[in-house]
């Protein structure tokens, strides 16, 4: 990871800039929606990567300690993804490399989406709010030595 910072770093203009932008590793929950309501129905294990996220984080910190990067801006929002059902949450993230495991079943899910879409007598989608982590640094100029 540092070497592909470091390559980074080569190949960046002055003055130039890195972005660091991903999912944080997390549970993330999954609310069942409306314009008016939400209600938390299961959740979304995303902490798959956690091991990757923190190499990565090591490299950054290992450059700004060199003074290859300098810390301009780190912080984190959260990022919401919707669905209209189930199965079009499933295929999501079926496809996700972050997102691995749902709890509880995609069965159970469906069976909680529909009961409430009766109860409430009108549409709901579901929602997996993902905290997000945005850092960035510039490029500092690389001391001779």
């Amino acid at each position: 990871m540092v070497h592909a910072l470091s390559e980074t770093w080569r190949v960046l203009r002055s003055p130039g800039r890195l972005v660091d932008l991903r999912p944080v590793s997390t549970r993330c929950p999954i609310d069942a929606v409306t314009s008016d309501r939400a209600v938390e129905i299961g959740e979304v294990d995303a902490t798959g990567m956690a091991e990757d996220d923190d190499a990565a984080d090591l490299a950054i910190q290992e450059m700004v300690a060199n003074q290859w990067f300098v810390p301009r801006r780190h912080g984190q929002f959260d990022f919401d993804f919707y669905w209209d059902d189930v199965q079009e949450m499933a295929s999501f993230l079926e496809g996700s490399r972050r997102s691995k495991h749902v709890h509880p079943s995609y069965q159970e899910l469906e069976e909680a989406h529909c009961k409430l879409s009766l109860e409430w007598r009108r549409e709901v989608r579901l929602r997996c709010r993902r905290r997000t982590m945005l850092a960035v640094y510039d490029k500092a100029p690389r001391l001779s030595g």
